[in-house]
């Protein structure tokens, strides 16, 4: 929605929605019951297209062997590449998985990150031998923590990623990458 690229999900009206779908409340009301169904619907076909998508990379990367460092490099990559391109609609969907919110977005949210992990973490134990982390079952995961964290901070408060200055997307994933590979190739324990 190019309307979430200026405006939050909740100050967005149905007006401005059908007018730049160029249809008739009636069709939107048609098909949607209110506003909070619509975001329903994207959040759905967002997270099921990510889920797809996100298990043939796992896949593919998979058949290719690739090193840790390879992996972590078209992981980081291909994450930072889907938040920005869909960064204003995951911040509504992040906006509103918040306490309080759609239920319905909340276990969408869940669902998608929760499997995403999840793919995150077995690609990571494939590749365990290759961490020099003094511990690596813990190295994993806090590893895969770290990178989630800082993706969806990305997308929340994306003039926020440097406290510097403004850092782009580039540099956004060149620092990610080396501060998670430092981490994982810590040999003694912090």
């Amino acid at each position: 929605m190019r309307l979430l690229a200026t405006k939050d999900f909740d100050s967005i009206s149905v007006d401005e929605i059908v007018r730049l779908a160029r249809t008739s409340k009636g069709s939107f009301y048609f098909r949607f019951a209110t506003k909070a169904h619509l975001l329903r619907y994207l959040a759905e076909e967002t997270f099921t297209a990510l889920t797809a998508e996100t298990r043939e990379f796992f896949r593919a990367q998979g058949e290719r062997k690739s090193s840790l460092a390879d992996f972590v490099e078209a992981f980081v990559e291909r994450a930072t590449g889907i938040y920005a391109n869909k960064r204003n609609l995951l911040r509504a969907f992040l906006q509103e998985a918040r306490p309080g919110g759609d239920e319905v977005v909340v276990a969408l949210v869940r669902a998608g990150s929760g499997e995403s992990a999840r793919m995150l973490f077995e690609a990571l134990q494939k590749r365990k031998a290759e961490i020099r982390h003094a511990a690596p079952e813990i190295a994993i995961p806090m590893g895969a923590m770290v990178l989630g964290v800082m993706l969806r901070h990305a997308i929340l408060f994306p003039e926020q990623i440097s406290l510097s200055g403004a850092m782009d997307q580039g540099r956004f994933r060149s620092e990610l990458r080396r501060m998670v590979a430092s981490y994982w190739n810590q040999a003694t324990p912090c």
